[in-house]
């Protein structure tokens, strides 16, 4: 018998014993005799083949005869071709959804087809799922414990239950994204450009997940204090900016707000698109108070220019921030003893002129600044308040030195009073007691004889002193720090740092006039210019005023210096700014002048111009991340446009071909950007139609206000808008039009509702009112989140789309409907997990990847899988493309870390190339017909392949390669790609890169 079917281990012959035999001869294939051997024997033929055994006896009298003749084979029934398990995957580093592991078919089962064939997964070397059928060739573990990393094992099993694979290990771990980590708020100030809205600012967040980076922020805002942050006190929500400005403040409010970071993940709950949100609950308020604003006047910290430049210190220099420990001093013969330590007098006894710190200026008509070239300070007519603050430090030996601080409104070096405690402030008050009037005056009297009530007294420490001088707006101030003594004793010194002066300024009541801010300010950059445009307002306008830098957004209208200044009310705005440079960051801010000096709040935008000699040709710039894919209606300028959306609510157009990228407006295009009150998401595709009575092309798009949209093309006009069909609408709609052969006038879109029932939408393309809508019962069935676009079949009036799984509804997530103009049916439902992606439908096979990294192949009738293939890689983004040719061809997707081309052979599927050297591939463009795809990357790069094999051609750096490259999408009468980023900005692309 055979030792053991699994490998080439031998035969085992065994025989009854004979009584009297001392020995037995083998006999193998009549021919090979192998002596003095006894049972049982083992004998290794080294082949598979059938040999014939025969035994004979032996004793002291000779042998016996051979025994009957028996066959015996050393079978080998080891599987052929399996190298265990391929590929080994957390499902989504954002959730708890387990890892995903996939193997292949073994190339043999070398049993003959008898018994069963199975797989068996193991972790960490033990049996964790057995008896998987031999079709199926993925697995998923969700018994681990999130964060711990666990080797994985997939086992082969044949009829003759011959194993193989388990040597072959994969570690994996089940990770589970975190919030954001951010700080939350850091300000709320009144806006310098007139007053009438608030302006919140924060620092940049980080994201507690890695395959969802992207960081957005929502705005919550309360008139009571210690509020819960909530969807009934969200302000703002998905706003990609570090700032935002409440210009629906109501003036003599004070309000409360609070800042969240969410990611760019979906399914957690957050107010933009079910991101994590962070539950930080740093609160800072904010009060309009008619206009008001605070003006610093003066300000030195002694480690720079004072603000304004021009004035000085006479009679002492300082330096540094004596607040932050580090070194100060005075210089000149104020250094006492030689060291860092500074003060007022030489150290021995009171000085006169020299020896006191006067605030001044140099007019510049004289060369000696210490003399009456000395200009003030000017301190505003209209301040309501005015505040003198500093820090010191008192370092006195006795108590006949002290200090005095001094005023002057006559001039630098006469006319001194002392500053009275009488005004209110901090610290010990200053007595009201009028010091000699001049600064030339010989040692002054004792204090103990003259009643002046100096500061005497050490402070060891930095102390702040404030004070309040109201009585001085509209003088012009000069003032002293004066230490004194009897002339007799020696002191040490006074020292003071951080010297500010402030003025409360009124303004204008935001209800008498102030003007609303220019709309939708974008920006196109090319070689070292950048085109500006924009929309004028109406309320208020009398002029519009831009200002740029390359450090910071201008944020002080009144103070920064125009590059334009001018508009008419309600008009388009436009303005080049030419003579840049290349590769340098330019920061817009853009405000309306009323005529009265009110201004509105600020829009700002950025533009970075670069050299236009290589592939890329243009770049426009909204502010917020577009990373969807553009629509595209191909043709020349004038002809041809391209549609982007972003963060920052709006639809935007712009003109296609190389020297396109501004807004569409040769005739018969007039385009603005349109508006809404919620971000989309997703490709606005764009129908030529004349459905809709005005317009002749048309855009459609869903947004995150819950609303569907239907815009001009030409103009920007909202055509119509859809009533609230859920709380968020994230996918693409999709439509039926009789011009191109269907039975009706339909768009399609989905609802995307985290937590509740959803359901697919079919609104008449007319005027956006719901034809019919389908959730399948609700309840126990209800839909999960629908984030895709759906597929429209016109030959057989279906619609495919997909979904996630509802926790408290139905399971199934791929849906096929059957549907006419006013109703729909269910066809079919089925089971593949949570799918985030489209479905695409192609030469009887609707081809759809699922979140766990897993492609399918269903029939188109009955939803049956044709073959499905796991990629253990992450979420298979956006869609699967198959090649236009019948099978067997190639479909094309990317994952998480890869980009994927399998054969589709009909009723199977075989991998074709695999590329994993691209960080975090977008989705992927292949071109029709043609030997190339692109894809872009987070690595800030847009890469050209060749489709045939899956390699990198070459790749193009765009922008300054620090921003996430969006999803392509190609222009085949220009032969462009249009491409969005994280930073904001799309680019127009020369096609091929090579």
């Amino acid at each position: 018998g055979d030792l053991s079917s699994c490998a080439l281990s031998g035969v085992q012959i065994s025989w009854s014993a004979v009584t009297g035999a001392t020995s037995y001869d083998l006999l193998v294939d009549a021919t090979t005799l192998v002596s003095g051997v006894s049972s049982p024997y083992t004998y290794t033929p080294g082949d598979s083949n059938s040999h014939t055994y025969a035994v004979r006896s032996n004793n002291s009298c000779g042998s016996s005869g051979w025994s009957t003749a028996t066959a015996g084979v050393d079978a080998d029934h080891s599987i052929g071709g399996f190298a265990g398990i391929r590929t080994a995957a957390d499902r989504d580093s954002c959730d708890d959804t387990g890892v995903t592991l996939s193997w292949l078919t073994p190339t043999s089962w070398n049993d003959g087809g008898t018994g069963s064939r199975s797989f068996t997964i193991q972790r960490n070397g033990s049996d964790l799922q057995t008896g998987i059928s031999e079709t199926v060739t993925s697995g998923v573990d969700t018994t681990g414990t999130n964060g711990t990393s666990y080797n994985y094992g997939v086992v082969a099993i044949n009829g003759y239950g011959c194993s193989t694979g388990a040597s072959t290990t994969l570690a994996a771990t089940d990770n589970v994204g975190t919030a954001p980590s951010f700080s939350g708020l850091q300000s709320v100030a009144v806006d310098s450009g007139g007053g009438c809205s608030l302006h919140l600012e924060w620092n940049a967040a980080t994201s507690g997940c890695s395959s969802a980076p992207g960081i957005v922020y929502n705005v919550y805002r309360s008139t009571t204090s210690g509020f819960t942050p909530g969807s009934s006190n969200l302000l703002a929500s998905c706003v990609s900016d570090l700032y935002y400005d409440d210009s629906s403040a109501l003036t003599g409010t004070t309000y409360y707000y609070v800042v969240r970071a969410e990611d760019s993940s979906t399914g957690h709950g957050g107010s933009c698109n079910g991101g994590f949100e962070e539950t930080n609950t740093t609160e800072v308020s904010g009060t309009l108070s008619s206009g008001s604003t605070v003006q610093t006047v003066f300000s030195d910290d002694f480690e720079g220019s004072p603000t304004p430049s021009g004035h000085e210190w006479i009679g002492g220099t300082f330096s540094d921030d004596g607040g932050d420990g580090s070194d100060w001093h005075i210089a000149g013969n104020r250094v006492h003893n030689g060291t860092t330590s500074g003060q007022f007098g030489n150290g021995t006894q009171y000085y006169n002129d020299s020896n006191d710190a006067i605030i001044a200026g140099c007019d510049g008509s004289t060369g000696n600044c210490g003399t009456s070239g000395m200009n003030g300070i000017d301190i505003p007519a209209a301040a309501t308040s005015v505040t003198l603050s500093f820090w010191e430090w008192r370092d006195f030996e006795n108590n006949y030195d002290g200090a005095l601080l001094m005023y002057s409104t006559t001039g630098a070096l006469s006319g001194y009073t002392q500053v009275p405690d009488t005004d209110p402030g901090s610290g010990p008050y200053i007595s009201a007691i009028s010091y000699n009037g001049t600064l030339s005056s010989a040692c002054p009297p004792s204090n103990t004889t003259a009643g002046i009530e100096e500061w005497t007294n050490n402070i060891g420490s930095w102390q702040q002193v404030t004070v309040n001088l109201d009585r001085l707006a509209g003088s012009t101030v000069w003032f002293a720090w004066r230490a004194i003594s009897d002339c007799s004793v020696q002191h040490e010194g006074w020292y003071i740092d951080e010297v500010l002066i402030e003025a409360d300024m009124p303004g204008t009541a935001c209800t008498s006039g102030a003007p609303d801010p220019v709309e939708h300010l974008t920006a196109r950059a090319t070689s070292t210019a950048v085109k500006l445009e924009w929309m004028n307002s109406t309320t208020g306008f009398a002029s519009a005023r831009i200002c740029r830098d390359t450090a910071a957004f201008p944020s002080d209208p009144a103070t920064c210096t125009p590059i334009y200044t001018g508009g008419t009310a309600g008009a388009y705005g436009t303005y080049t700014d030419t003579g840049l440079t290349d590769g340098t960051t330019y920061y817009y801010t853009a405000w309306v002048d009323n005529g009265s000096g009110l201004y509105s709040t600020r829009e700002t935008v950025t533009a970075r111009p670069f050299a236009t000699t290589g592939k890329a040709q243009w770049a426009y710039s909204s502010g917020a991340t577009a990373l969807a894919p553009n629509g595209v209606y191909p043709g020349a300028i004038g002809t041809g446009s391209t549609f982007a959306v972003s963060n920052d609510r709006v639809l935007h157009g712009m003109n296609p071909t190389a020297a396109g990228g501004d807004w569409p407006r040769t005739s018969p295009y007039a385009w603005k950007p349109m508006a809404m009150n919620g971000p989309a998401q997703a490709r606005p595709p764009v129908v030529p139609t004349t459905v809709i009575p005005g317009a002749d092309m048309v855009v459609f798009l869903g947004s995150e206000d819950g609303h569907a949209y239907a815009a001009n093309a030409k103009t920007g006009a909202t055509l119509w808008q859809s009533s609230a069909l859920g709380s968020i609408l994230l996918a693409s709609p999709a439509g039926m039009f009789t011009a191109f052969g269907g039975s009706w006038n339909l768009v399609f879109v989905g609802s995307r509702d985290a937590g509740s029932a959803n359901a697919m939408y079919a609104l008449e393309v007319l005027d956006g009112s719901t034809s019919w809508s389908f959730d399948n019962g609700g309840g126990g069935n209800a839909i999960g989140i629908i984030s895709s676009s759906a597929y429209v079949d016109y030959a057989n009036n279906r619609l495919y789309f997909a979904s996630r799984e509802n926790p408290s509804g139905s399971a199934n997530t791929m849906w096929c409907l059957s549907f006419t103009g006013s109703s729909a049916s269910l066809l079919w439902a089925r089971a593949l997990g949570d799918i985030d992606g489209a479905p695409a439908l192609y030469d009887g096979a609707v081809y759809v990847g699922n979140n766990a990294g897993e492609v399918f192949a269903l029939d188109p009738v009955t939803g049956a899988t044709k073959w499905s293939y796991a990629t253990g890689d992450g979420v298979v983004k956006g869609y699967v493309y198959p090649q236009f040719q019948s099978v067997p061809r190639d479909v094309y997707f990317s994952t998480s870390g890869n980009i994927w081309a399998l054969t589709d052979s009909g009723t199977s599927v075989s991998l074709d190339w695999q590329r994993g050297t691209i960080a975090s591939p977008s989705i992927l463009l292949a071109v029709p017909g043609g030997t190339d795809a692109y894809v872009g990357s987070s690595d800030g790069k847009l890469y050209q392949l060749n489709i045939a094999s899956g390699a990198v051609v070459t790749s193009l750096t765009i922008g300054d390669g620090t921003a996430t490259v969006g999803n392509p999408v190609m222009d085949v009468i220009n032969n462009m790609v249009y491409v969005g980023t994280e930073s904001g900005a799309v680019y127009g692309v020369n096609l091929p890169l090579n």
